[in-house]
């Protein structure tokens, strides 16, 4: 009889590596892809049996089908109908992490970290824009302490880099490591709140060390690396304290609408802050 337990703790890893590395090192992706594609046909058969597009937990069905679902599809479409979009990578990226995230949700009978949208949905908004708007003035008046927007090739159009830094960046972020890769460090590694918190923030912190084109720009040695790393060393501290916040408003609220919400504020602001200033920049 399969050990759930040890075949997640095995297939979390794979997934999670597989999926950096793709992003990581362009020459390997075709080893890399060929991995993921083993864990979740791994995952899918081993625990899910047949397709379903719900749990049995209704206010997880409602943030999937409200949130998760429509962003998905956005997504699929996209993908199907945009040149650019396809070839920046970036449709591809959020289609693998919105699987993972399905994966897990789907699995939720030993998932017990997976938050829904909650009770009290405009007080939870308000939270959230309030909170998001707090982050973006302490930005500001904080010495070392910066916001910056994810790397998009200029081909790409404004209006899909809207849709990209906004509609699914914020939310698709806020589920896979506020909500997904939680449950699953908890339920399979047994893993306490605080370490939990701990990981995830380092986790999401990586993840915008790959967004700011970090480890993907042309650097040829760790001394390189190091300068990239540093130079926006404000934006990961950033990145880490965000999370951080997250986890602390998801746990007093028992909903992930304040996070994803709060998230939406930032990236909304920083876009829009940032186009205008280009569209008014010389030169």
């Amino acid at each position: 009889m399969i050990n759930k337990k040890v075949t997640i703790m095995l297939l979390t890893p794979t997934l999670v590596f597989s999926l950096l590395f793709y992003i990581i090192s362009p020459e390997n992706r075709g080893v890399s892809l060929f991995f993921f594609i083993i864990g979740v046909l791994a995952w899918f058969f081993l625990f899910i049996k047949k397709i379903r597009f719900f749990t049995s937990d209704k206010d997880d069905n409602k943030l999937l089908k409200y949130v998760f679902y429509p962003i998905m599809i956005l997504n699929i479409i996209l993908l199907i109908i945009n040149k650019d979009y396809r070839d920046s990578g970036a449709g591809y990226i959020y289609a693998v992490v919105g699987l993972l995230s399905y994966l897990i949700y789907m699995t939720s009978g030993f998932t017990q970290f997976t938050i829904g949208i909650g009770k009290k949905l405009g007080l939870n908004v308000f939270i959230g824009v309030l909170v998001g708007v707090g982050f973006i003035i302490i930005s500001k008046i904080v010495p070392g302490f910066s916001l910056l927007q994810p790397e998009i090739p200029f081909s790409i159009g404004t209006q899909i880099k809207f849709l990209i830094v906004v509609i699914f960046a914020s939310p698709v972020e806020e589920i896979l490591f506020r909500s997904s890769l939680p449950s699953i460090l908890m339920s399979a590694f047994n893993f306490s709140w605080g370490i939990i918190v701990g990981i995830c923030s380092i986790l999401f912190a990586g993840a915008h060390l790959l967004a700011y084109g970090v480890y993907t720009s042309s650097l040829d040695n760790l001394i390189q690396l190091y300068g990239a790393t540093t130079a926006i060393s404000g934006a990961i501290v950033a990145a880490i304290i965000w999370s951080i916040a997250s986890f602390v408003l998801i746990k007093k609220t028992q909903s992930l609408i304040p996070s994803i919400v709060g998230h939406t504020t930032i990236n909304f602001i920083v876009f829009t802050a940032l186009s205008f200033v280009s569209l008014f920049s010389f030169g």
